[in-house]
């Protein structure tokens, strides 16, 4: 039997930092759960500082829209202190699939490759601990500025066998060209300018996060940062709770005889307001835009989604999701595997909800998401 080692690491430039009297610090032990971590701080790290480079931000589809055009080219980083912080295991393997893996077989290191992969999760927790660690106690800038991240499979003297290289996430884009009612249309902006400062406080925040929300590239920056202007319009969407509060009210009054007690309940109810997903809820019905049923089923994933990462339960996040079709049989609250499936996205729902707020219309930019969906929803 041979040993192999599987893992991932996570690359930082460290800005302006330097190591006094020494070129680098390696340390290598094994941990309490029984995966090894290995931290290297120096001028050229274990596994390299080769990324991917080209247009740092974005990537154009090509017009068939299933291939995303040529791989970017690959570079150097720039000379200068990084830090890496891997975590990995070793397993058994036969002396037959090792040979094979030394002399290049690409299905079994993309085997391997592939459970590294699954096992992101739990290298990440190990990673994010000593990054943490090293942020907080010495300084954050050795972990400041991540700059790529790779699984890995290789020897136990960390020869690379196969290392996927990545750099900075990439935004897949489509060409646009404004057409003659486009142009029409944008010499008139000025005619939807807010007649009143009042009216221009109203939104003008919320635009200010979703061009936040549109410009970080940080999947969990991002996520959160598209749920505050969709608050900020639920906050000015004068929508009214009277009905559900008067029903509960209505109920109270048959089971509380105290006057004293029965008034200062009402008046507590009659400023309640919901959870933020009912309020959405709310929202949605005033609208009625078209699958706005879908759009609170949604809502409601994305918003426990938000409340388990903002109490510590969770560290994941996805902006599209799959929710349960109108014959499915499974409830909202539900995970597991539905016969009919709608794709929503939350960058779409916030947008829509947005500008039948703000203009009291859908006339929202076209993109190949929301196009795909219109499609496959008929």
């Amino acid at each position: 039997m041979k040993t192999i080692r599987i893992g991932q690491r996570r690359l930082f430039e460290a800005i302006e930092c330097s190591v006094e009297g020494i070129d680098n610090i390696r340390v290598e032990r094994q941990l309490s759960n029984g995966l090894f971590l290995i931290l290297h701080i120096g001028h050229e790290p274990i596994f390299g500082k080769m990324v991917s480079s080209g247009r740092a931000k974005y990537m154009t589809r090509n017009p068939a829209g299933s291939r995303m055009g040529p791989h970017e080219p690959l570079s150097n980083l720039p000379h200068g202190l990084y830090t890496e912080i891997i975590c990995l295991e070793e397993l058994q393997i036969s002396d037959e699939e090792y040979s094979k893996i030394e002399s290049g077989d690409a299905a079994l290191k993309d085997k391997y490759l592939k459970q590294a992969m699954k096992k992101s999760e739990k290298y990440l927790k190990v990673i994010n601990w000593f990054a943490g660690v090293i942020g907080l106690r010495f300084h954050r800038l050795f972990v400041v500025e991540p700059v790529t991240e790779n699984c890995f499979v290789c020897k136990q003297d960390l020869y690379n066998f196969a290392m996927p290289i990545y750099g900075l996430v990439l935004e897949v884009i489509d060409p646009v060209t404004l057409n003659e009612t486009g142009v029409s249309l944008l010499k008139e902006v000025h005619a939807i300018f807010p007649n009143t400062t009042e009216d221009l406080e109203k939104f003008g925040t919320a635009f200010e996060w979703l061009l936040r929300a549109w410009t970080v590239r940080d999947s969990i920056d991002r996520f959160m940062a598209l749920f505050i202007p969709l608050e900020i319009m639920l906050n000015n969407a004068n929508i009214s709770f009277k009905p559900t509060n008067q029903d509960i009210i209505q109920s109270l009054e048959k089971f509380v005889q105290d006057p004293t007690t029965l008034q200062e309940a009402k008046e507590r109810i009659q400023g309640w307001k919901p959870p933020l997903a009912g309020q959405f809820e709310f929202l949605a019905k005033k609208y009625a835009l078209a699958g706005w049923e879908q759009d609170v089923k949604a809502f409601r994933k994305f918003n426990r989604m938000r409340n388990e990462l903002f109490h510590g339960r969770s560290t994941r996040v996805t902006e599209l999701i799959d929710i349960p079709g109108e014959d499915s049989q499974a409830g909202d609250d539900q995970t597991s595997e539905i016969d009919s499936k709608t794709t929503a996205k939350l960058e779409d729902i916030v947008e829509r909800y947005l500008c039948k707020a703000i203009f009291g219309d859908q006339t929202i930019y076209e993109s190949f998401w929301r196009k795909r969906k219109t499609t496959n929803n008929r």
